[in-house]
């Protein structure tokens, strides 16, 4: 920590106790910290940033996560002037999954313990994402750094679809929540928000004197990297096809390619002329010449500084950077 040329310090051991004493650290010996660790943030953040802002360093949450990506919506949208009603993010849920234990979440998965085990993957952290636990971490950090309050009676998780957040939100007075991709019964809501966050402001007035103001919603998508937010379940298969048919074509490009560097792609076009023995140069062919005769391909011994050719008395010469053959 003492080391003079580190100026800042990124916590991301996942342990409360450890990134809290990690950060003070940090802090005390002036260096700025970026806080990957929500678990030491929902417990400590506000007072970390307290005392950061008094040694004059910066506290941030790490940019990229869901609560630092929430974060930013808030702030531009303050930043216009607009009140926030609430903010979130989207996730799978039902109230079942409150049931679940490490011990029966791989089944909400579709997966057997041997396959998650073969996978590596830890059934702790995977039973917090499915029944709540990891939602309500987030949604406490976003409310630590924004004053957005938390709901009175904890997370509702109401299904929700993109365009009905004006409704669902209409009258919420500055909370944090987070809302279903799913039905009560397990439908799955049409234009959900699953892997996205949200906002949703209270619109500018703009009536005229003596009328009410205008109070409806407006949502707001932010997509989280690598992955695509409110895409309705018919639309599922269409990005998948779209994933092969794109796989497909950079194969055949790919392909394309190699016939190129082994001088198979083109023929010589009678009539053509220079057309044809400019794009002979642009895709690393030898120049192709009007009378439809190819030359041979480019050597790496060419390619010094200018393209290069040889002529008939074998003496190099540079044209232009664009090396010619000549019959």
């Amino acid at each position: 920590m003492a080391e003079p040329r580190i100026e800042v310090i990124i916590e991301c051991t996942g342990h409360p106790a450890a990134g809290i004493r990690h950060a003070l650290a940090a802090i005390r010996h002036g260096k700025h910290v970026v806080m990957v660790n929500v678990e030491a943030d929902v417990l400590a953040g506000p007072l970390l940033a307290a005392k950061a802002r008094a040694a004059g360093v910066v506290y941030s949450l790490a940019y990229g996560d869901q609560p630092a990506l929430v974060c930013e919506l808030v702030d531009t949208i303050r930043a216009m002037g607009l009140p926030i009603v609430a903010a979130g993010k989207g996730t799978k849920y039902l109230p079942t999954y409150h049931e679940s234990t490490p011990a029966t979440v791989w089944g909400h998965y579709g997966l057997t313990e041997e396959q998650a085990r073969l996978g590596g993957m830890n059934p702790q952290m995977f039973n917090s994402f499915l029944d709540g636990t990891k939602s309500g971490i987030e949604m406490a950090a976003i409310a630590n750094a924004t004053g957005l309050a938390p709901p009175e009676d904890g997370l509702r998780f109401p299904p929700c679809a993109t365009h009905d957040l004006p409704q669902v939100f209409a009258g919420a007075g500055g909370v944090v929540e987070v809302i279903s991709s799913l039905e009560r019964d397990g439908r799955q809501v049409v234009g959900d928000l699953r892997w996205g966050s949200m906002r949703s402001s209270r619109a500018r007035p703009t009536t005229s004197a003596g009328a009410s103001p205008n109070t409806a919603c407006t949502p707001t998508l932010r997509p989280l990297r690598g992955a695509m937010a409110a895409l309705p379940p018919d639309r599922a298969g269409a990005r998948r096809l779209g994933r092969q048919r794109g796989a497909a074509r950079r194969a055949d490009r790919a392909a394309g390619g190699l016939a190129r560097r082994r001088g198979q792609h083109r023929q010589a076009r009678p009539g053509r002329g220079r057309g044809a023995g400019w794009r002979g140069r642009r895709h690393g062919l030898g120049q192709m010449h009007p009378r439809g005769a190819v030359a041979r391909p480019r050597r790496p011994a060419d390619r010094a500084g200018a393209w290069g050719a040889a002529d008939p008395g074998g003496e190099a010469r540079r044209d232009g950077g664009l090396g010619r053959c000549h019959l």
